[in-house]
């Protein structure tokens, strides 16, 4: 659904699954033949599916189960049973990275950009986080950073 047109970009809604958040949406950005799309927060659904078809880049929020495990752990050793209980609350309407890899593949999405990353990685726990992705997903993959731009060709 087109829902704006700012000069000559059209930005369509859909709707993504934030459960317990309802509705809930992401964005399409299109211009010239090309596309970026945003899920927002979401777990893999119909409507990021298709929104996303056959897009440039997708950039959405995606979680690396085994790192917030990890640091819920860490959390709760160091008696933060509370902040631990939270982290673990959001695996229900945060996608796990696989799921994200795997919604870009079958999208046919050229360019998978992880934002909202969950646990909050350093640099040089980029690799880690995204480990194994590209078994699932063949395009490229980039760990979105605070005021990062990306350009299309």
């Amino acid at each position: 659904m087109v829902v704006a047109q700012i000069g000559d970009i059209v930005v369509k809604a859909f709707e993504v699954d934030h459960f317990p958040v309802k509705p809930a949406y992401g964005f399409r950005l299109e211009r010239d033949g090309r596309s970026i799309t945003i899920s927002g927060d979401t777990n893999p659904c119909p409507g990021l599916l298709n929104g996303s078809k056959n897009a440039d880049i997708m950039v959405c929020d995606s979680m690396n189960l085994g790192m917030m495990k990890v640091l819920e752990n860490q959390l709760r050793s160091a008696g933060n049973e509370v902040q631990a209980a939270l982290l673990e609350d959001a695996h229900s309407y945060h996608a796990p990275i696989e799921a994200m890899a795997e919604t870009a593949q079958q999208a046919g999405v050229k360019h998978l950009v992880i934002s909202h990353v969950m646990p909050p990685v350093a640099d040089e726990q980029e690799e880690p986080f995204v480990a194994g992705l590209d078994g699932i997903y063949s395009g490229k993959i980039t760990v979105a950073r605070d005021l990062m731009r990306l350009g299309l060709p």
